[in-house]
């Protein structure tokens, strides 16, 4: 909220490395598809300036889904018993039973976000899901809280609230990217951006 203070500490250890990146498994080009999802930028922390984006949205919807977003940044896989159980929680309501921490997690990260914010999430735990979820945006339309949608082959890609439109990439924040919720800035197929039904 406008006038909240929150303390932030940042170290090295809060960005990705390129090696870190180089191994993260969306990065690899698929040839006979042609989809490429290329991360940069990647950080497990919280700007000030991050809080300042959503403080500006007006929609109150979007407001909401991206600071929702922006307070789980930095949980982890290999984090604290807290963030564990916080990273499976993020599947409740989707009907996945005895779903562990090995399980690919975008979607279900952006479905809890969706949901926390009472709002119908699409409960699938496939990422490309979400371009059938809500009303769809063009990218000159793409506002901060929207949802982004990257494609890859057989149904796999990255999924994640928008935080930022740069030149190059948009900024976004995304679950299971190097097995924590992290701020990155994508670039690569796009495959489309979704506002939730109006």
């Amino acid at each position: 909220k406008n006038g909240d203070e929150k303390e932030l500490k940042i170290s090295e250890q809060d960005w990705a490395t390129t090696k870190e990146l180089a191994t993260f498994e969306h990065l690899t080009d698929v040839p006979s598809s042609g989809y490429r999802i290329a991360l940069s930028g990647t950080r497990f922390t919280v700007a000030p300036e991050d809080y300042a984006v959503a403080a500006t949205i007006e929609d109150r919807a979007l407001k909401s889904m991206l600071t929702t977003a922006l307070n789980e940044v930095g949980r982890a896989e290999n984090g604290s018993g807290a963030d564990q159980a916080r990273i499976i929680s993020y599947w409740n309501g989707m009907n996945f039973p005895n779903v562990t921490l090995d399980v690919a997690w975008t979607s279900a990260f952006v479905n809890w976000v969706v949901a926390s914010n009472e709002i119908v999430p699409t409960k699938s735990g496939i990422a490309q899901s979400w371009l059938n979820w809500g009303t769809s945006v063009s990218e000159t339309e793409a506002k901060p809280g929207m949802v982004v949608i990257y494609k890859r082959e057989g149904g796999k890609g990255l999924v994640g609230i928008l935080l930022r439109k740069h030149g190059y990439c948009n900024e976004i924040v995304a679950g299971n990217i190097i097995d924590k919720v992290a701020i990155t800035c994508v670039s690569g197929s796009l495959g489309g951006i979704r506002r939730p039904a109006v």
